[in-house]
């Protein structure tokens, strides 16, 4: 066995990060030893995976174009490019239109208008989605993400407020809740929802991570700490 030494993440506050690299396929067990300030022992989870360095999703890491055309000649589709972008937004368009009730072009559409930083269509893009799949849990999901990229912050919490009467029983809504109210200033209702959360699912990391930052916020050290404990 090998041992490495975590370090604090640069991107999530009370998150610490190791790299591990497998050298052969087979099961692997990692257990993280977690001391306090004073080098006393707070923990000690357990987790594992499986490596298969040989598996056909793994096998080839390189950009296979040839192997893309011939499964787009089989399917009738084609292989897109990046010089192909531009126009990708139009071919989703047209995915939507014909198949309006289903969800996955509609958030493909969505996603591309966050990643090239076009809030305007990706709203656009959300609302019209929405309206025409009320009940829709996914796209509700992506409404309440794009208002609150947005800065739109109050109706992104309205909205979050909808997916979760939509599916109350899913810890995710309230973590997405949380982090919109949290944003919002409004702190003692994100951890009444990162609570809500860790009712439907106890063992939920993002959760209590959740609760850990915003006790550390308001200097609640002790109360971070009694959380951490837990995890």
């Amino acid at each position: 066995h090998s041992q490495t030494a975590a370090e604090p993440s640069t991107a999530e506050a009370g998150l610490f990060e190791a790299e591990v690299a497998s050298g052969s396929a087979g099961a692997y067990r990692v257990k993280a030893t977690v001391k306090d300030a004073d080098g006393k022992m707070t923990g000690e989870p357990v987790t594992g995976w499986a490596e298969n360095p040989l598996a056909n999703e793994t096998a080839l890491l390189v950009n296979n174009r040839a192997l893309m055309e011939r499964i787009a000649q089989w399917s009738g589709g084609r292989v897109l490019g990046l010089e192909d972008l531009p126009s990708l937004a139009g071919l989703l368009s047209k995915a939507v239109a014909a198949n309006p009730e289903d969800v996955a072009p509609r958030l493909l559409l969505i996603e591309l208008f966050l990643r090239t930083k076009d809030t305007k269509q990706a709203m656009a893009a959300a609302q019209s989605a929405v309206a025409n799949l009320p009940n829709s849990a996914e796209l509700l999901g992506a409404l309440g993400r794009v208002q609150q990229v947005s800065g739109d912050l109050n109706q992104a919490i309205a909205t979050y407020n909808k997916l979760i009467a939509l599916q109350p029983l899913s810890p995710q809504s309230h973590v997405r809740l949380a982090e919109a109210q949290t944003a919002n200033m409004n702190k003692q209702a994100a951890e009444q929802s990162l609570r809500k959360a860790l009712e439907i699912q106890p063992d939920m990391l993002e959760a209590q991570r959740g609760l850990i930052i915003l006790a550390v916020d308001a200097r609640r050290y002790e109360h971070a700490y009694k959380i951490a404990r837990t995890v």
